[in-house]
């Protein structure tokens, strides 16, 4: 694939943080680093950035688990504006891509008059072979304020972002059968206490 480029627009267009947890918010030992969490942020302050989470831990994005999780990162000082669909498979040709970046593509396509970045620690191969934006953050790292300055945003390329053919992922029968016990359960929860 061809990775054209349609140049940086600088501070003109909205920017986006495409932001992941594990291994960019912590250590990938589940528990959130200081020093990880207020490097984003400064990254985020300092671009005027909105963050748009493209975590696994959404699970399959349902509005339960994504009001928790915006609650928990809101409790540290990030505030979420958006999250992508992580129900979407397909790619490139004969080459499988994971949800998360065909997520990711397709709210690039829904909202390409951004500057965006994609924080992440895994899926390199996936982001440069889609000719997205990536930072890679350090695994067991995190993101750390010495990569703050390494960060660049770059614009939304359709040309290149208009290869890759994906569609809509049914829920499985786990996730369904989830998603009706999280419902069951909330209604109990509800009428009692009224």
């Amino acid at each position: 694939i061809l990775c054209y480029n349609n140049g940086d627009f600088g501070d003109v267009m909205k920017k986006i943080v495409f932001l992941d947890i594990d291994g960019v918010l912590n250590d990938n030992l589940n528990d959130f680093v200081d020093s990880c969490v207020e490097s984003v942020k400064e990254l985020v302050e300092k671009n005027n950035a909105s963050v748009v989470m493209i975590t696994s831990l959404q699970g399959n994005g349902t509005k339960i688990r994504r009001n928790k999780l915006s609650k928990v990162l809101e409790e540290v000082g990030i505030m979420v504006d958006d999250y992508i669909d992580p129900n979407f498979e397909g790619g490139l040709g004969d080459i499988s891509m994971s949800s998360r970046v065909l997520g990711i593509i397709d709210y690039l396509k829904k909202h390409s008059d951004v500057n965006y970045i994609i924080l992440d620690d895994e899926f390199h191969n996936e982001y440069k072979m889609s000719c997205l934006n990536y930072y890679k953050t350090g695994t067991w790292k995190g993101f750390q304020k010495k990569d703050i300055d390494k960060v660049s945003f770059k614009s939304v390329n359709l040309k290149t972002l208009n290869y890759f053919s994906y569609h809509y992922r049914e829920l499985g029968s786990y996730e369904k059968a989830t998603n009706n016990v999280i419902k069951t359960l909330k209604k109990v929860l509800e009428k009692k206490s009224n």
